[in-house]
């Protein structure tokens, strides 16, 4: 189309309007910001979701194209034994194919602008150099490897995989200001990850973000003091080990204090992929409920009388933790679950302990101030994490005469507009 940029995305995710993971959730908001001017290409990975992606026509700008991921038997062992040593070759059988695909390397040779989604990507940027060497190339850290890997070390309680992690970490934090190097610009989500990439020694041009994740009803969320009943929340893709790690020790080390404090209180475990572990824990306890995928989350953040983020792992800004902020939900975390975002007073209670985990969601069941606070707070956040700071970002990195264009209201999944 004339006029407008085009752009081949590398990516693990499409943009997927019922995608249940905060990385998707993450693609599916950047497709959105763009898509007024920009028409993407993404190539992927085959998986059930990215096929569904493929069939989703939401928007003329974006068609999504599947990249076989098939390894041998052997091969994916190996490549999961060695992990922590190599994530970046995590994505091998995508890497493989992408780089015989005469698709991808026709679509690389069109575009104004490739962009690579995940450092884990990064690998494939020397790929587009020689098929393209002057095109303009884009990243997006999602989270850097390096601290991921850290926590996964620091917190295992394996002694073979904390010294196995901690070589990976200093192995790779040469390979990752080396990846992030070759891009022209590296944007992230968070500050804290922008002085991460720094203090790596990354030399590529590097862009604040701050991620949209405004829903439908958001904006007459909740209220002080609206929420009958005490229930708590924890949402995650349970699919993804922090996630689940961390929802097994809230069940079996803090719940139960809490309960006695609160005979009446119900935690609710809301994501994708619920483990054996999760569920069998939850046996053991009434007031704990795992829903498994929902469709809608709505229902449960404006029941809830507190959000919990009690994770040890994992890096790079928690949406689960913004979007409680943005529903009007007190929060009680740990730093890894806030890090990022802001001063501890925008939560209601962080501690990294299992005994201030349980002391903050104990008083906070019990606060009729705790609301009052939380709305204040998810004022704070509207103005940073919603739809319009979000696409001014991306039309100032993805090309100044973006900020000129008209675009459409965005639409929810049912096609109404959002606000």
């Amino acid at each position: 189309m004339s006029g407008r940029i085009a752009v081949t995305s590398l990516s693990h995710a499409a943009p997927f309007r019922h995608v249940a993971h905060a990385g998707g959730q993450y693609v599916l908001a950047h497709a959105r910001a763009l898509a007024s001017a920009v028409d993407t290409v993404y190539f992927v990975p085959e998986s059930a979701d990215n096929a569904a992606a493929q069939a989703d026509t939401w928007s003329d700008s974006v068609s999504v194209e599947l990249v076989s991921t098939r390894l041998g038997r052997i091969e994916g062992l190996v490549q999961r034994a060695l992990f922590l040593l190599d994530p970046y070759r995590w994505n091998a059988g995508y890497t493989r194919a992408a780089v015989r695909n005469p698709d991808l390397v026709a679509s690389i040779r069109r575009s104004d602008i490739v962009e690579v989604q995940w450092v884990e990507y990064f690998r494939l940027v020397g790929f587009v150099r020689r098929v393209a060497p002057n095109v303009r190339v884009i990243g997006v850290v999602h989270d850097v490897v390096c601290e991921r890997i850290h926590r996964h070390a620091i917190n295992s309680p394996s002694r073979l995989v904390r010294w196995t992690a901690g070589v990976g970490r200093a192995v790779n934090r040469f390979r990752e200001r080396r990846l992030i190097s070759a891009l022209d610009t590296a944007i992230v989500l968070s500050d804290k990850d922008s002085g991460l990439l720094a203090d790596l020694g990354v030399t590529c041009h590097v862009e604040v973000v701050l991620p949209d994740l405004e829903e439908p009803g958001m904006s007459d969320a909740v209220g002080p003091n609206s929420v009958d009943g005490k229930s708590v929340i924890f949402v995650g893709a349970f699919r993804r080990p922090e996630n689940e790690t961390a929802a097994v020790h809230l069940i079996e080390e803090i719940w139960p204090a809490v309960v006695a404090a609160h005979p009446d209180a119900t935690l609710h475990l809301v994501g994708s992929n619920p483990s054996t572990r999760m569920l069998a824990a939850a046996e053991n306890e009434a007031s704990v409920h795992v829903t498994g995928f929902v469709d809608s989350i709505e229902l449960f953040y404006r029941g809830a009388r507190c959000a919990v983020v009690p994770l040890r792992t994992g890096a790079g800004v928690k949406f689960k933790t913004l979007s409680a902020m943005l529903w009007g939900v007190p929060v009680v975390a740990t730093p890894v679950g806030t890090e990022g975002i802001g001063e501890d007073s925008l939560f209601y209670a962080v501690s990294d302990t299992d005994a201030g985990l349980t002391d903050g969601l104990v008083h906070c069941l019990n606060d009729d101030q705790a609301m009052v606070a939380a709305d204040r707070t998810r004022t704070w956040a509207r103005a940073r994490y919603t739809s319009e700071p979000f696409e001014e970002r991306l039309r100032e990195i993805y090309g100044r005469d973006l900020s000129t264009r008209i675009r459409p209201a965005a639409t929810d999944d049912n096609g109404a507009q959002r606000k």
